[in-house]
């Protein structure tokens, strides 16, 4: 199936599934009582739920099996089918389909960015009413992290855990290099826009034919791209996530700054022409990235014998700015027209503890949602002992700081847009950011104001 054919399925799918979860949920509540009522916590009838996440893969299948053990242990009549699609971004069309034939899973761990999509679609519940109704506990988690699951005024999902874009990069490589150590600049309160750029120019200026080392990579991540664009005073959307924000003043500035590290100080690697392992490889002084990758580098370190010594520190901001990183999260979500809402709901709950989430931190390596726990996340992380040493530091100094990006229906497609037309030309020089912008922006806002 072409993408054009994949995309107007996917929006015929979304059409009905509205209407298609409507009719499934009355048919539910008009089954001779089988729905359990919302609170109704977990009776005594053997009761089977489907959790469907945004990820099927073995790794992910057996991190909620473990997670969701010690509930069966409690409740030995309630078990769980848990699955995903296997690849991320086949979820929304494997949910819509869901939708329209009635058949509704129970719970979802997703990204945030497919939340929009399923909510207008009338597939999953408000959490804010599941929240307030079930006494659900959110404190400690931070307003940006609350912020990020907000759609219209409503709560998309259960805040699970959160991910801040860092700029990780490597301290053997500095030192070798003799170039200024980017944590100490920080620490320093050196580190900025002009520093980053001196640190990862220099690099392309001691680079030889027989060790071929680079500064920074672009890449088309919005943990990338957007956290320099806000940082440097640009933004991806209007306020109303109706229009495409790259052609203001701000932006453009922003967008040729970013470019500029590839196509004029050679300084980075456009988009797609990254070493081969990237950060991993040890010849890539400094890369963006998030804490979903901090024990995979640990783990490739120790198994591989590396020598290298890393560290992580914010995105550059102009001086006297603060830095804008983009903030990640996942979170859970409650169906509409399940039969057992209530031990459903009573999973969520469970899942929600601290122990829980810091089970979760333990499994996945990834953040709880709860500030309050990320001290013990670092036990479970072996930080201070193990690099990124200064994580703790990173995550506290950016918890008020960061953002979350502007979700909205049928994101992976407007975004597709802009990754292949935008971002991609501008990192190699073949396009200029105002030619770009201009070529793709009408595209891009069709799909924003699309009813």
């Amino acid at each position: 199936m072409n993408p054009g054919t994949t995309l107007r399925t996917r929006r015929s799918l979304a059409a009905q599934t509205s209407i298609a979860a409507g009719a499934a949920l009355l048919a539910a509540c008009g089954a001779g009582g089988q729905q359990q009522a919302a609170g109704a916590g977990v009776g005594k009838e053997p009761v089977r739920l489907q959790m469907f996440n945004q990820a099927g893969a073995q790794q992910d299948v057996s991190d909620w099996t473990a997670m969701l053990a010690p509930f069966t242990e409690k409740y030995p009549h309630v078990t769980f089918e848990i699955g995903g699609p296997p690849a991320g971004i086949q979820f929304i069309d494997r949910a819509l389909t869901f939708g329209a034939g009635g058949t509704p899973p129970d719970i979802t761990y997703s990204v945030t960015r497919n939340g929009p999509t399923i909510f207008e679609a009338g597939l999953t519940q408000d959490m804010s009413t599941v929240v307030k109704r079930e006494k659900i506990d959110l404190k400690d988690i931070s307003k940006p992290v609350l912020d990020n699951f907000d759609w219209k005024g409503k709560m998309l999902a259960l805040p699970y855990d959160p991910g801040y874009a860092f700029i990780e990069y490597n301290k053997s490589l500095f030192e070798q290099a003799g170039i200024p150590d980017p944590g100490k600049l920080w620490a320093d309160k050196k580190w900025d826009w002009n520093a980053f750029v001196q640190a990862a120019s220099a690099f392309a200026r001691t680079t030889t034919p027989d060790q071929q080392r680079y500064g920074f990579a672009l890449q088309n991540w919005e943990g990338d791209y957007v956290s320099f664009l806000r940082s440097l005073g640009g933004d991806l959307l209007d306020k109303d996530r109706t229009k495409l924000a790259l052609g203001d003043g701000p932006s453009v500035a922003a967008l040729n700054m970013w470019a500029d590290l590839a196509t004029k100080q050679k300084a980075a690697t456009p988009i797609g022409a990254a070493l081969t392992g990237a950060f991993n490889s040890g010849n890539l002084a400094m890369y963006s990235s998030h804490p979903g990758n901090i024990r995979p580098i640990q783990k490739y370190v120790k198994d591989n014998g590396a020598q290298w010594k890393w560290d992580v520190v914010p995105h550059p901001a102009p001086a006297g700015k603060r830095p804008v990183p983009v903030l990640f999260t996942n979170g859970l979500y409650l169906w509409k027209g399940i039969k057992n809402e209530g031990p459903a709901v009573e999973a969520l709950k469970f899942l929600m503890t601290d122990e829980s989430m810091l089970r979760y931190g333990a499994l996945t390596g990834r953040d709880p949602a709860r500030t309050s726990l990320i001290s013990q996340q670092m036990k479970n992380l072996g930080i201070p002992e193990n690099d990124p040493k200064t994580y703790l530091k990173l995550y506290q100094e950016l918890t008020n700081d960061v953002r979350g990006l502007p979700w909205t229906v049928n994101y992976v497609e407007w975004h597709t847009i802009v990754q292949q037309q935008i971002l991609a030309p501008i990192s190699k020089g073949e396009k200029s950011v105002q030619e770009a912008v201009s070529a793709a922006a009408p595209q891009v806002n069709a799909v924003l104001q699309r009813k």
